[in-house]
């Protein structure tokens, strides 16, 4: 693509340019894809400036930069914003609008469920579709490894022009507020955006709730359509301030979808899905209230998408599976006991996901926990105490230290439980607590360990380490557990 062209696409001016016309070879945000005929965008972050490097991006072969500070080279264009214009730049350089129908869902709890379940619902039908979210990257059956929720403007466009490259009909997205704020998905226009929920989380990032809000309500602003939880009041608040074609769901009260007729068990949840014009069953195999919301709202989805209500209801009652989301990885049939993994590193996640195993488990229930480093702390003591009012025995642990001193997470996590009076203990290796939580179970009871879900990692600070959950507590099963006495 020519430069002036680009440029065209992207909504810029090219009247009063100094610059040659020339082939873009790439956009670059970093030094490390500058080449020859490459364009650099100059984004100033939280740890490095790339109009600092300018003159070094010109030495590799940038023919033009983008800046927010421009110094009257003859080669640069000054801008507002830079991250929205590598936005933009990079979705006209790899050709949209895309002829796909793109979903995007944010919320602080369930954007992973709802995304996969639209994902694998769409496959389970022989509908070719992408995904991109916090387990992976995937362009109809291939799978790639995913560095961040909502990838860096790059990636996330180049992703877009692959699926539509490949065949995909759909695009399940998930949008984090980081990505949101940081313009990383700036001009898609999507055909669906969806809320699940608003709660405390990243405000190490945006500060407070409002900025929080500010951020995920972004989204809305480029989407013909939303789908919205009411039940949730950031929900209700959005629904208010959005123009435009709104659908809402609801448990609790009037909406333009309802959950019915809700059955909670150990092999998942069941409850009927009304419209104004129907009434449809649908089964999810994660239990919990939680699971009526992701799956409700990924049946709405497909529904407004096109699809109707029956099919979409049987899409969804087709999955069977999320990755890392209430997940059993050891049955009571092989140790005597469950093992289960989730995501659930929130006070509301935890509540989520423990409440709904106590509704239909009525045994002695270990949680084993932890929380990230780097993370806002304000939470930790609300996380204990959603923990201790589940669990009848805690194992408290490391979850992704970063930086932060993993003795100190660990003894903010601690005073909680110390001052509740609850049963506990302390083991900084992940690896160790889980093989220590396990000699703890007794028959019939269940093992819960939370934080980490899909992830296969352990973040220390500057170095990360292959850390699989699944892999621990199967291998240490293996290695002759089963027969140990569980009276």
């Amino acid at each position: 693509m020519k430069f002036f062209e680009l440029l065209k696409k992207a909504g810029y001016e090219d009247e009063g340019l100094r610059i040659p016309d020339f082939e873009v070879s790439n956009i670059a945000s970093d030094l490390g894809r500058v080449g020859e005929n490459s364009v650099f965008v100059a984004v100033k972050g939280a740890s490095f400036d790339g109009n600092s490097v300018i003159e070094t991006a010109f030495e590799k072969g940038a023919k033009a930069v983008f800046t927010e500070y421009p110094r009257g080279r003859r080669n640069e264009i000054a801008v507002e914003n830079a991250r929205e214009a590598n936005a933009k730049l990079c979705r006209a350089f790899f050709g949209a609008p895309f002829d796909l129908k793109t979903i995007a869902v944010t919320g602080t709890n369930g954007k992973t469920t709802v995304t996969a379940t639209i994902y694998l619902a769409l496959k389970n039908f022989g509908i070719k579709s992408g995904l991109v979210g916090t387990v992976e990257y995937r362009i109809g059956e291939s799978s790639i490894p995913a560095k961040f929720t909502t990838p860096e403007a790059y990636d996330f466009f180049s992703l877009l022009r692959r699926m539509q490259d490949s065949g995909c009909e759909f695009a399940s997205i998930e949008a984090s507020s980081q990505a949101l704020a940081q313009k990383r998905i700036y001009g898609e226009v999507f055909d669906i955006a969806v809320f699940t929920n608003l709660s405390t989380d990243h405000l190490d990032y945006h500060g407070d709730m409002e900025s929080y809000y500010s951020a995920k309500k972004l989204l809305f602003s480029s989407a013909k359509k939303a789908v919205i939880n009411i039940d949730d009041e950031y929900g209700k608040r959005l629904s208010r301030e959005l123009d435009g074609d709104v659908a809402t769901f609801s448990m609790r009260e009037d909406a333009d979808y309802v959950a019915e007729k809700i059955i909670h068990s150990v092999d998942g949840t069941k409850f009927v899905l009304k419209g104004k014009d129907f009434k449809e069953f649908i089964s999810f195999p994660i239990s919990g209230d939680f699971s009526v919301y992701n799956a409700a709202m990924a049946a709405i989805v497909l529904i407004e998408s096109g699809f109707e209500a029956e099919k979409a209801a049987k899409m969804v009652s087709s999955v069977t599976k999320i990755k890392g989301r209430n997940e059993r990885i050891i049955s009571k049939e092989e140790a005597g006991f469950t093992v289960i993994r989730d995501f659930a590193h929130t006070a509301e996640a935890l509540d989520s996901f423990l409440s709904s195993v106590r509704e239909y488990f009525k045994g002695r229930m270990i949680v084993l926990f932890g929380a990230a480093g780097d993370r806002d702390p304000s939470k930790r003591a609300d996380m204990s105490k959603v923990v201790a009012k589940y669990a009848e025995f805690i194992v408290v642990t490391s979850d992704n230290p970063r930086t932060e001193n993993e003795e100190k997470i660990i003894a903010e996590l601690c005073e909680p439980l110390e001052t509740s009076g609850a049963k506990y203990i302390a083991e900084k290796d992940r690896e160790k607590a889980i093989k220590t939580a396990m000699d703890l179970c007794r028959e019939g009871d269940m093992l819960l360990l939370c934080g980490k879900g899909h992830e296969d990692y352990q973040v220390f600070d500057g170095y990360t380490v292959y850390f699989d959950e699944q892999r621990i507590a199967r291998d240490y099963l293996k290695e002759g557990y089963h027969e140990k006495d569980r009276n």
